[in-house]
């Protein structure tokens, strides 16, 4: 078995399996969630969502209990100066573009969001690391924002 993702983890190597004790800790809620919400009434659609919630939760301790819990790519980030969105590419790559605000455009008397920013990353990584980069850009006026981007 391989374990991945172990940075969530402090102190642990890469590669190395879970103490014990967390994975048969792991183990105890969700054995605990299943016999709480295993049997649930279908017709009682808040008691359902319960279910589904405690369940939920349960797979995602199990899989941190096992770092394998998978990464998500933030598809958009709220920023003091505007907004980051970052999707996936059919070919595995990621997009990633930040919009700044620009509360005077020269053309109109609305304020409008204006691309500053573009990238095509490689992997969920690189994503991660140019998604924070302009995440620091937008956190400072539109006139910084263009001229270090050459906008």
């Amino acid at each position: 078995m391989t374990f991945v993702d172990s940075q969530q983890v402090p102190g642990r190597e890469p590669g190395t399996p879970p103490q014990s004790s967390t994975l048969s800790s792991a183990v105890h809620v969700a054995r605990q969630m299943l016999d709480a919400y295993g049997a649930t009434d279908y017709t009682d659609h808040a008691a359902v969502a319960q279910a589904l919630g405690a369940i939920r939760e349960s797979l995602r301790i199990l899989l941190r209990a096992l770092d394998a819990e998978p990464h998500v790519l933030p598809s958009f980030t709220r920023c003091p100066g505007g907004f980051v969105t970052a999707s996936p590419l059919p070919d595995g790559t990621f997009m990633v573009e930040g919009w700044a605000l620009n509360l005077a455009p020269f053309d109109t008397d609305e304020p409008r969001h204006e691309i500053a920013y573009h990238h095509i990353a490689a992997t969920e990584a690189d994503a991660a690391a140019a998604i924070t980069e302009c995440a620091g850009w937008l956190d400072r006026p539109l006139s910084t924002v263009r001229a270090e981007v050459d906008l």
